[in-house]
């Protein structure tokens, strides 16, 4: 008789933890907000050399980022693999998209092809420590200029770039510079 009522006493006790719990936690896929999840998302990018969303959609109560990471992003022969994450539950996948230095044909897709074409040119080769900053034409990225301290918006902005074009910064050891602007559809290079 004791003992039933210890397990009477028991599972009401372990009924009201449940009942409390279900109303003290809340459901991460129900509260979470979309910049919450980009946040979880950064945070798991934290340990890489570089990396930029190409895209965020919220479906529901699912949130879906495709984020490209660059490794040696700054050096002539940059790797780029597309992470797809889904969250909640939470996947990842990885998809390896440049994986050696080979030239690239276009039409280019990706800024770190532009990186690898132009780090063949001799005027890069002969460069120093060469250290590349790329940005697209149409789309000066505050955020990717905040890890090239070279240049300046304004100097960005007078290359009068054409659309359709990736802006390519060598710099050396010694802080003599020059742009390359690589056309995306046919690959062709123009020095600055």
């Amino acid at each position: 008789m004791r003992v039933q009522k210890y397990i009477v006493l028991l599972l009401v006790l372990l009924v009201g933890v449940l009942f409390v719990y279900s109303f003290s936690t809340t459901s991460s896929s129900e509260e979470l907000s979309f910049q919450q999840a980009k946040n979880f998302v950064k945070e798991d990018l934290v340990s890489t050399e570089a990396y930029r969303f190409a895209s965020e959609t919220q479906a529901g109560d699912k949130f879906y980022f495709d984020v490209l990471v660059s490794t040696n992003a700054h050096g002539v022969c940059p790797t780029l693999e597309k992470r797809h994450y889904e969250l909640f539950p939470i996947s990842y996948r990885s998809e390896k998209i440049i994986t050696s230095c080979s030239e690239r044909s276009p039409p280019l897709l990706y800024q770190e092809e532009a990186v690898i074409n132009t780090g063949k040119l001799p005027r890069v080769q002969k460069l120093t420590n060469p250290y590349s900053c790329v940005f697209d034409s149409t789309n000066f990225d505050s955020e990717a200029a905040a890890n090239c301290n070279y240049f300046s918006k304004q100097e960005f902005d007078s290359l009068e770039l054409p659309v359709g074009f990736f802006a390519v910064l060598w710099v050396d050891s010694s802080g003599s510079k020059f742009w390359a602007l690589v056309d995306k559809s046919t690959g062709s290079i123009v020095l600055k």
